[in-house]
């Protein structure tokens, strides 16, 4: 037999090596890159997997993006705009304690298209809503992956990284992408929710798991300009794929530069 016969094989042995280290919890990306390196010495394709890490790390439009997303990402997270966004909608979910996971869960998710990072979206969701959560009896684990459940809201999101990466490949736009993953992620949402309710149910993990106070979404005096300026970006985006607004340049850089000063200005006025 050949080696190539050998390949699949082979291949599948690293894929089983990648599942086995990202559940150990090795560094995630390391795991990935170096999965991929063995496959292309596997295949006898070193140079070219470097030559397309190369050409991905050049690419100016994907760099441009997924950079102007990080910015503005941080620029929420200095400015505290994202809290403000966050106990806006806490505030709101600790009404329907009587359907706080699911509340919780759609409250994540609605934070998620409006904060284009993942990490920064659980993050400033996490911090305010796992204590509302906790001090309502519900199980920690099952608050915890409410929150991360709900980062799923962000494949809506124009701004985030993913859809300019999946843009860049399909030859669609960046809203058509965002489109197609959201209408995918409404769905696998729906079921999400329900699994962890039923499972909290079942487990009675809905009650009785209290280990400390709410840190209080309402201890917290919200700024409702500085809670709307995460939407801002957003809104730009989906606003520049109108004919009318064409010349505007409402690309995902323009709408996030421009939603980081106006995040700035306010923060200063407040």
């Amino acid at each position: 037999m050949t080696w190539t016969a050998f390949m699949p094989w082979v291949g599948g042995l690293i894929v089983i090596g990648t599942i086995y280290g990202i559940i150990k919890r090795w560094e995630t990306r390391m795991v990935l890159l170096g999965a991929g390196i063995l496959m292309t010495i596997v295949s006898w394709k070193l140079p070219e997997a470097f030559k397309a890490f190369e050409k991905s790390m050049t690419n100016a439009g994907l760099i441009a993006s997924i950079l102007s997303v990080m910015g503005f990402a941080y620029v929420m997270k200095l400015t505290g705009a994202d809290q403000h966004l966050v106990n806006l909608v806490a505030k709101g979910v600790t009404k329907v304690r009587f359907a706080l996971i699911p509340a919780c869960f759609v409250a994540t998710y609605a934070v998620a298209i409006a904060l284009p990072s993942a990490s920064g979206a659980t993050a400033a969701v996490g911090a305010v809503l796992i204590p509302v959560m906790m001090a309502a009896g519900i199980h920690p684990a099952v608050a915890a992956a409410t929150i991360i459940a709900g980062t799923m809201g962000g494949n809506w999101s124009p701004g985030g990284s993913h859809p300019a990466m999946i843009s860049k490949m399909s030859g669609l736009t960046i809203p058509q992408v965002a489109g197609i993953l959201g209408m995918q992620s409404v769905f696998g949402g729906i079921v999400a929710a329900a699994a962890l309710s039923i499972q909290a149910l079942i487990m009675k993990e809905n009650k009785g798991h209290a280990l400390a106070k709410s840190a209080g979404a309402t201890e917290f005096k919200v700024n409702y300009l500085q809670a709307l300026v995460p939407i801002i970006p957003l809104a730009l985006v989906v606003l520049g794929t109108r004919p009318e607004f064409k010349t505007w340049n409402l690309n995902i850089l323009t709408s996030m530069v421009i939603g980081s000063v106006v995040a700035i200005v306010i923060s200063r006025k407040s």
